[in-house]
């Protein structure tokens, strides 16, 4: 099992003989997803019976499974974990915490499958950049496989840091041997991924037309929709990755070509990566910047706006940001002030706001100019904004959440870069971090001066191990002379200065060090914040459902 570096299955919960074959010409281990339709799956397996595929893995997303005639072909099964094993096959678990993968290696199983939030069927609350950060270094006598979100890059960055390889299934929707409807295909290609919503821990893709659904839908509910792939009646398990279809099929064309791609990445990317120390310390973003490491603090409202903690983070050879965040008046003057006076000489930082009130953008970039801080980092901003900062010598980074802003940014001429995934705290944006980074990194390989570009990862980064996965997905980028570091927040909240500066108090670090989780506040359509699991949490959630319970608009509430 340990040599089956790719795994191909099926897409949308749906069995694909002529796909099965062709992945397994390609050079991929086939998966046939068994889906809900015991009649259906049993003739799929009948005619790979009768077709040239030596061996395969079958998948079963439910229960119903009885009855079905196995072929000796099937070598292992796919299932959730903690669902019913089918037969007596060996078994392969998908895991979405580590508790589960635990208890899937001392249950015996052959193998695991860390999958995140980003594939389609069921998923847990972690994404998998950081659920693969939590099991890898955990499960060490069986195989681990990662889904979820995964391109070239990441598949690079994960073999090479212990997994056994990466599970494909909705990335290979729109190639030409896969069987996924025409209609279909066609609406897959144009979708960026935000499309597709968490239900009863099933992402689906939800548009205008979808079948309507209760409130509060279980998962049993939602599955009786996951019986055919058409738009108008059904739903169709589906994840971030679907975006990533798109870009694979147009880089490779063909089932074998994008294998070939894949293993030459998991070669290619750690050789490169070796050979340039793509994230280390003085390597060109560190000296484009003047620091010591490519390391920077990414600016928290109420944290990061004490100068005697940015100068501890800059003593410590990293780039600090103090947040104006909304702060006006002498509050946000002196901030800036005080902080470029501590810094003396030290590379230090301003973050603000491009979606701040006019006057306040104004009153505050006028302190910034005054004190001409070496950087500043423009969230939620626009290009014409940075230059008015970059007109005075001020190198300006923006906050580029989804590949369609990077695009625009492009070709307005900025070239400075904040990659943030939403597993940072606070506002976040709606991809998660391989998703986003995949689509990033393939839109700038494609620029024809790469070598002028910054870019600062960040979402989930917070150690060694989150750093060197950044420097071998990110090794071709570095290769065309791309500058590259890591931005961290949350991890600079468990350091001794935060605490000895006055950024925080010692409680909310003692909160942090205890908090086993986070969730998203949503606090309008498409506005959501990170933040620990707090009774605070519970409340705000608690009276928004009454809220809406009551009939109130979603948007008013």
């Amino acid at each position: 099992m340990k040599k089956l570096t790719i795994i191909g299955l099926t897409p949308f919960e749906k069995p694909d003989v002529n796909l099965m074959l062709k992945l397994h010409q390609a050079g991929a281990f086939p998966v046939l997803s068994l889906g809900d339709e015991l009649t259906t799956a049993q003739e799929a397996l009948h005619q790979l019976d009768q077709i040239d595929v030596p061996s395969y893995g079958i998948y079963f997303s439910n229960d119903n499974s009885s009855g079905l005639q196995i072929s000796e072909k099937v070598r292992f099964a796919i299932l959730p974990f903690g669902m019913s094993a089918p037969s007596n096959l060996p078994l392969v678990y998908q895991v979405t915490s580590l508790e589960e993968a635990i208890q899937a290696e001392q249950s015996g199983a052959e193998g695991i499958i860390i999958k995140g939030n980003e594939a389609g069927g069921r998923v847990g609350y972690e994404s998998t950049f950081v659920l693969f950060q939590r099991v890898i270094n955990e499960i060490r006598n069986i195989p681990a496989w990662v889904q979820g979100g995964i391109g070239p890059h990441t598949a690079a960055a994960s073999k090479a840091l212990g997994a056994t390889g990466v599970v494909l299934d909705s990335q290979l929707a729109l190639f030409p041997e896969s069987s996924v409807p025409r209609e279909l295909k066609d609406v897959c290609s144009k979708l960026n991924g935000t499309e597709t919503k968490v239900i009863a821990n099933h992402p689906v893709l939800v548009r205008p037309n979808s079948p309507a659904l209760p409130e509060n839908t279980t998962a049993e509910e939602l599955k009786k929709f996951f019986y055919g792939l058409d738009l108008n009646t059904c739903y169709i398990p589906m994840g971030q990755d679907i975006s990533l279809a798109t870009d694979l099929y147009e880089d490779f064309k063909t089932l074998k070509k994008l294998v070939f791609g894949f293993k030459e990445a998991m070669h290619g990317h750690l050789k490169q990566a070796k050979k340039l120390k793509v994230v280390d310390k003085e390597n060109a973003l560190a000296r484009d910047l003047g620091l010591q490491y490519p390391i920077a603090q990414g600016p928290m409202t109420r944290v990061s706006d004490v100068p005697l903690f940015a100068n501890a983070v800059a003593d410590a050879g990293a780039l600090p940001f103090v947040a104006l965040s909304l702060l006006k008046g002498e509050s946000a003057k002196s901030l800036v002030m005080d902080t470029k006076k501590l810094a003396g000489e030290k590379t230090w930082g301003v973050g603000i706001l491009g979606f701040a009130p006019q006057e306040l953008r104004d009153e505050q970039t006028s302190y910034i100019l005054e004190a001409k801080p070496p950087v500043v980092l423009i969230a939620g901003g626009r290009p014409a904004q940075a230059k008015v900062f970059e007109k005075a010598g001020i190198k300006s980074f923006l906050h580029v959440p989804s590949p369609a802003l990077l695009d625009i940014f492009l070709k307005e001429g900025a070239k400075n870069f904040i990659f943030e995934g939403r597993e940072c705290g606070g506002h976040v944006g709606p991809l998660s971090s391989t998703v986003l980074w995949e689509k990033q990194i393939e839109r700038i390989l494609k620029e024809d001066h790469p070598e002028d570009i910054s870019v600062f990862f960040t979402g989930g980064i917070h150690d060694a191990f989150s750093t060197a996965f950044v420097s071998i997905m990110a090794a071709p980028l570095a290769a065309r002379g791309v500058k590259i570091g890591v931005l961290m927040g949350t991890a600079y909240l468990y350091t001794h200065e935060a605490v000895q500066t006055g950024a925080i108090q010692e409680e909310f670090q003692l909160q942090a060090m205890q908090a086993k989780d986070t969730v998203l506040l949503e606090t309008a359509p498409g506005h959501e914040t990170r933040c620990l699991n707090t009774a605070f949490a519970h409340y705000f959630n608690t009276e928004k459902a009454k809220l809406l319970a009551a009939g109130m608009d979603k948007k008013e509430v």
